[in-house]
């Protein structure tokens, strides 16, 4: 259960994160149909889902879920940072989103 928490909120983490490096460099995601609110609703979806679910890690399992969560997280935020190029980073923020909803949704399900 712990590691479907942790990969929900990495994956949340990290499309939040992809959306904001995109903002602070003044690169926007390709302009072809929904692509933008797509990218757009990825990024403020993983905001609050990872905000909900560090809150909600202090309720559901141990103490220590989301600070073990925020430390694997930073990591792999950093990682990324470096690793994936500016122009397909609203890419990376579609399918960290959807990692984080389909990690989400198992952590859930085995939950309640």
């Amino acid at each position: 259960m712990l590691e479907w928490y942790i990969l929900s909120v990495i994956g949340f983490a990290v499309a939040f994160d992809q959306h904001r490096t995109m903002m602070q460099a003044n690169h926007a995601a390709p302009a072809s149909g929904l692509i933008p609110i797509a990218v757009d609703a990825a990024a403020w979806i993983g905001g609050m889902a990872t905000l909900g679910l560090l809150i909600a890690g202090f309720f559901i399992g141990a103490w220590w879920w989301p600070f073990l969560a925020m430390a694997v997280g930073t990591v792999v935020n950093y990682t990324g940072r470096q690793v994936v190029a500016l122009d397909i980073r609203w890419l990376s923020c579609l399918v960290t989103a959807a990692v984080g909803l389909g990690a989400g949704f198992v952590f859930l399900t085995q939950v309640l």
